[in-house]
Formats: C-alpha cells, structure tokens, sequence
C-alpha cells in the first residue's frame, strides 16, 4: 500500500544518511579534522568524534571551559577571532591547547550562521597542527645548521687559499729561475 511505499522510502532515506554520516566521520578521521557546532545562545556545542580525539575531551561544555584549557597567552588571540567573527562571519585562529601538560597547535576555521542578523551559531572545523610545527621547526633548525656549516666552509676555502697563495708563488719563482738560467744543464730527470 501506499504507507508501505513511503516507510520503505523513509527506510531507504535513513539507511543513506547513515551511510553518508558514517563516511564523514571517516573521512574527518582520515583528514585529521573535526567539526563542531557551537550554539551561540545557549553555549552548548556538539561535535565529532575526531574533535574529542583533538582536544582530549568527550563534552564540550562551554566556552569558557573550553577557554580555560586554551593557553593563557593565546586566549586573547581566540577571543579577538571569536568576537571578529560574531561581526563578519568568518572565523578563523591558530593557538594552543593544553591538555595536561601537554600544548597541542591547533588550527580552527568556522563560519557564524545568523539569524535575524544575529549570531545564533557558529559551525566549523579543527586540525591538530602541532607536528606540522615540529617539522617546520626542525626544517628552519636544520636550515640555520647548513647555513652556519656554509659560512665555516666559505671561511675555510678563504683562508686556504689565501694561504696556499704565498708558497705557490715562490714555487712558481724558483721554478722560473731555473727554466731561465739552467735548464740545458740539468740531467733529463730534473728537467722532467
């Protein structure tokens, strides 16, 4: 019957967005990124699975808890973009995150949702960047090493040809001498 039709569709429809939900969430584990969705009236956020892997947390709370764990010298810097963006929609900020002892580099980027031109949501996503930093970190360090062995080498190449010069020189003056004034006289094995 007809109400058969529309369960089974129902049916179907469900099966396929719990499929789709099921390959966000794979994919944002592949990706590293989370997603989270922040209700800004009621300071409540949802998030994925991967965003409680980032932070180390399975409830959110709000946002001054999670300000709490955001590093003292970084949480003017998440305050400014959150307010930023409560005017302009976008938001966007790379700061610490500590979690026990712990500081993890996160990237996070959202877009504010409005609702009678006020800020009603904000949805977005997080990446912990923090071996990004590392590799870079080691990349500059790795760099000022072969920079620095580079001016040692220039130096060394400098000072011994500088000093090679002189001897050389004198090599090449008796060598001229000789050519000039004795050359028939010697045997051929110091001619050679």
């Amino acid at each position: 019957s007809y109400l058969d039709l529309q369960k089974n569709e129902i049916q179907k429809m469900n099966a396929a967005l719990q499929t789709r939900e099921q390959q966000l969430l794979e994919a944002q584990e592949i990706g590293q990124v989370g997603s989270f969705d922040w209700d800004l009236v009621g300071d409540q956020s949802s998030i994925t699975p991967q965003i409680s892997k980032i932070f180390g947390m399975q409830n959110p709370g709000s946002l001054a808890g999670f300000l709490n764990n955001v590093h003292p010298e970084d949480r003017k810097k998440v305050n400014d973009a959150i307010e930023k963006a409560l005017v302009t929609g976008d938001y966007e900020c790379e700061y610490r995150y500590l979690i026990g002892n712990d500081a993890k580099i996160i990237f996070s980027r959202g877009k504010v949702l409005f609702e009678n031109e006020k800020p009603r949501r904000m949805i977005g996503t997080a990446t912990d960047v923090t071996e990004r930093h590392e590799t870079i970190r080691k990349l500059v360090h790795a760099n000022n090493e072969l920079s620095r062995t580079n001016e040692e080498l220039e130096s060394f190449n400098f000072i011994a040809s500088h000093d090679l010069q002189e001897p050389l020189r004198k090599i090449q003056v008796y060598s001229n001498r000789i050519l000039e004034s004795g050359l028939a006289q010697l045997p051929e094995t110091l001619k050679d």
